[in-house]
Parts: structure tokens; C-alpha cells; sequence
């Protein structure tokens, strides 16, 4: 569910809102990690977008940092509710 979450806003944001996202780990614990950069809302005053698993489905702006969490479906409609709100379509 979160790569799912993640290809549904990646792709959101890179054909409509014209970003291009850098894909980041925000710890060091997998080989798929050993040669991502290293991002999280702590270390860094660029934006980040933060997608994780969790019992509570919520989005949440701190600073720079885009929290998105929810549990497995849920957290795939985190993703489609801030799209919406980006859209313009959901308050």
C-alpha cells in the first residue's frame, strides 16, 4: 500500500502540478536504501513528502515536512484526499 501511495501522488505530481519528486529514505536499515539519499523532516529545510504506515489515517503539514499516514487502504485514501485538496475539489 505505500508504493501504491506513493506511484498515485508521484504520478499526480509530476504530470499535473509539473514536479518532479526525488525518491529518499528517511533512515539508513535496507541495501535499497545504501545508495538513496538519506531525508527527513529533521535533517534538511527542503520540502519533504513523509508516506507512512499507521494505525490513524491523517495529513499533516509541520514546517517543510508533508506527513501522510494511514493503514494499508487508508493510507491510499491520505494520498486521493490531498490530491483532492490540491485540485481544489475537497476542503
Amino acid at each position: 500500500y505505500v508504493g501504491l501511495a506513493t506511484a498515485d501522488l508521484q504520478m499526480n505530481l509530476i504530470k499535473v502540478l509539473g514536479i518532479k519528486p526525488v525518491a529518499a529514505c528517511t533512515n539508513n536499515q535496507s541495501d535499497a536504501c545504501s545508495d538513496t539519499p538519506i531525508k527527513n523532516c529533521e535533517n534538511t529545510e527542503a520540502p519533504i513528502i513523509v508516506i507512512e504506515q499507521d494505525p490513524v489515517a491523517y495529513v499533516e503539514q509541520k514546517d517543510n515536512c508533508l506527513v501522510i499516514k494511514g493503514k494499508d487502504e487508508e493510507l491510499v485514501k491520505s494520498v486521493d484526499r490531498l490530491l483532492l485538496y490540491l485540485y481544489g475539489i475537497m476542503r
